[in-house]
Formats: structure tokens, sequence, C-alpha cells
């Protein structure tokens, strides 16, 4: 599949704030509004985005109306937090129609969708079903914490003048050689237990929530789960069909992953050797909000030598 490229966003832009899953502190979602403001951007953020029922932020039916209205709008799409609930609005949230009119309008008029985490479950199975990009960064409920030079690469992206090239490093594995590109093919994952739940999700039109992984680079990262369990979600996502014909995976941040336990978890990636593709380990993509950098899912990339994963970004137009 071609991935379309959203257009650039300008001052007076509006950004459309969504909630579909855990409950935010409205402090500092609040906050992360008036930095954008700041930046010239218009925002929307509708009263549903700060209700709370039990762990969630609203019930399944209104985080469902909140999406909806968002993403058949004009402007783009930011998450407010991650958490869980967002496959739940997918897969019980949305009626049938209204699926189809969200990935036929992200087709017809690509938007930008921000977000990472949970936000996972909406980048595969609104955007890449859709075929746009989507960028995997930070939610708007802690903007304001992060670093300045990890937000001019966000407005970078997004803005997209010029062509931009990502370049990521961790350590090779997997493979012998140590030279050239190894694996090409379109980004596509996010965070690990969300795929591993994703796996046999359907819409109510009956369509696979999760796209076709066949020649893409499966990007996995995590937080909060313990090595074992990583092990465990990496089973299940690696067996299912939609996994078939990976060509490289790139592992970000298994932040908490070995609390208590006396070996790491990314040591527990060599599990993955039978699969038979490059691995790169360690790079910074994930949770860990000082030095998680933005990466755009869609775009086409690359497993060099040495540990090196390039995205190729296209500027906007």
């Amino acid at each position: 599949m071609n991935f379309r490229q959203p257009p650039p966003i300008n001052q007076g832009t509006t950004v459309r704030i969504i909630s579909p899953g855990a409950a935010v502190n409205a402090t500092h979602v609040l906050r992360g509004k008036e930095y954008l403001e700041s930046r010239g951007l218009r925002v929307s953020m509708p009263p549903s985005v700060i209700e709370r029922s039990f762990y969630f932020a609203g019930t399944k039916e209104s985080r469902a109306k909140e999406l909806y209205e968002a993403f058949t709008q004009d402007g783009m799409v930011w998450g407010a937090k991650g958490g869980y609930g967002s496959v739940q609005v997918l897969e019980h949230g949305l009626s049938a129609s209204q699926f189809e009119k969200l990935v036929g309008s992200l087709k017809q008029n690509p938007k930008w969708v921000i977000g990472f985490s949970d936000l996972t479950a909406i980048n595969l199975g609104l955007c890449a079903n859709a075929g746009i990009l989507a960028l995997h960064g930070p939610m708007i409920w802690n903007l304001r914490d992060i670093p300045q030079l990890i937000l001019e690469e966000v407005w970078a992206i997004l803005r997209g003048p010029e062509p931009i090239t990502q370049v990521f490093k961790g350590g090779l594995r997997n493979v012998d050689s140590s030279r050239g590109i190894l694996a090409s093919g379109k980004l596509l994952g996010g965070k690990i237990s969300v795929i591993a739940s994703m796996v046999g999700a359907n819409a109510m039109t009956g369509q696979n929530l999760l796209p076709d992984f066949n020649g893409c680079i499966l990007l996995l990262e995590e937080v909060g789960e313990a090595a074992y369990k990583i092990h465990r979600y990496l089973s299940t996502i690696l067996r299912s069909k939609q996994f078939n014909g990976v060509a490289g995976i790139p592992i970000g941040q298994l932040t908490s992953a070995n609390e208590g336990l006396a070996y790491d978890a990314q040591d527990m990636i060599d599990e993955l050797e039978p699969v038979g593709v490059p691995v790169i380990t360690g790079i910074n993509i994930g949770h860990e909000s000082k030095i998680s950098r933005p990466i755009v899912l869609g775009a086409m990339a690359e497993i060099l030598g040495e540990g090196i994963l390039k995205v190729k970004v296209p500027k906007c137009v």
C-alpha cells in the first residue's frame, strides 16, 4: 500500500483533541492546549475529553462520538493521553457505517494524527487501513514537559516544507552482516501490548483492525510490562498471519520491563531469531518522554548495518 502524506499544518490550523482511552487530568490537558495555542494553532477540545467513566475518559459511546466528529471535520487530530480504550472504541463503539465513513474520509482528505501508546490502535486501525501517514509522537497531557529539541522535530515533520530523513541508532541483532541495507519497507507498529490486543479484533464492518504487515518494518515499544509478558505478547503477534512476511523489527524502549528481574528484557529479543529478520534494539522511541523522539508511521524505512534505522519522510504537499 502507498501511504499518503497529510497536508502541512499552518498558523490557524485546528487541532482536535481526542481522548479515546484512559481518563485524563483536566489541568494537564489544559496546559497542553495552552501550549498549542501559543504556537498559533486553534484548539478544539470537546467537554467529553475530560469526562470519566470508571477507568475510561467517558463511555465507549461518548468516546466513539468524539472520535467520529474529530476525524470527519477539518484540521488535525491529537491524542490527549494513552492508557487503554481505543481498541474498544474501534471494535464496539463505532457502527459499521461510521467506521467506513472514517476510513473513507481519511482516504479522501488525509490529516495528521498524533499520538502513541494506546493511540497505536488508532494509528493502525484507522490511519494504516486508510493508507495515510501518522505521527507516533507526544500526547497533549504532557506537551509542556517535552524537551524543546524533540518538539522542534515534531513541528518540522508537521510543517513538512522539505523531505526529512530520520536516523535512529541501536544495537543490531539476528544478522551476520554489518554493512549495507539489511531490510526495507513501510514502517508500522507501536505499543506491543496494544498490537497484541488487536490480533483477531474486527470493526463492526468485519474488517480486521490490523493492517497487513507483509513487507513492512515492524516498530515495537512498551512500558510497564515485565520482560516475560513482553515475550508473551511478541509470541501472540508473530503467530498472527497479519505479520507474515515482516521485513525487519526495530525495538524501542521497554520501560520498567526489568524491575525485580535478574535478566534484561532486551536480551529476550534474541528469542526473535527464528523469525529470521534483522532486529534493532534500544532506539529512542517509546514512553521515556525526555529522550523519546517522534517517528512517522507509514513512511519508507530502512534497517542498515551497525544498527541504524532510517525513516524517509516526504515533504507535505
